[in-house]
């Protein structure tokens, strides 16, 4: 099992990987919850690991706000590094009455999520020996700056 300054080096390194690479939250689609719900575990194997970064044009998403809309609520963390909240998912080889969610339970969880908010994206924001925890992103909206000028009449 790793320790706990083990896992926050390896997603240090993580971090400054996404923003070397620009990487930036998944949002899943249609198709990919279809292919979800059909079994087909693609789509998240392609969720990437943001480490402790946040990409720019991103902010973190209080999942903690509204985790009780969840069926597995009680396997969602609530205060992760940040303090935002994120799914704590096994990487394959956990049992139901685990802490962790399964990968199935996972699925249940993000369908939803995406029910509540299609526009949301997915990071890995910490990884540990057996678990991920999967942190919630939402674009930061834009705001246009005018300059008013005044002309002397």
């Amino acid at each position: 099992m790793y320790d706990i300054e083990t896992i926050r080096q390896m997603n240090k390194d993580a971090g400054q990987n996404a923003m070397d690479q620009g990487l930036e939250p998944l949002k899943f689609n249609s198709v990919d919850m279809n292919n979800l719900k059909g079994g087909d575990i693609t789509p998240i194997r392609s969720i990437p690991d943001l480490g402790d970064s946040v990409p720019n044009g991103w902010s973190r998403f209080d999942l903690g706000k509204i985790k009780d809309k969840f069926t597995y609520s009680s396997k969602i963390y609530k205060g992760d590094a940040q303090g935002q909240g994120a799914f704590f998912v096994d990487q394959g080889f956990g049992s139901e009455n685990e802490p962790a969610m399964t990968i199935p339970q996972f699925i249940k969880s993000l369908s939803e999520i995406w029910n509540i908010n299609k526009r949301l994206g997915f990071g890995i924001v910490e990884t540990g020996q057996f678990q991920v925890k999967i942190g919630v992103f939402e674009k930061m909206k834009k705001t246009m700056n005018f300059k008013v000028i005044f002309k002397k009449t």
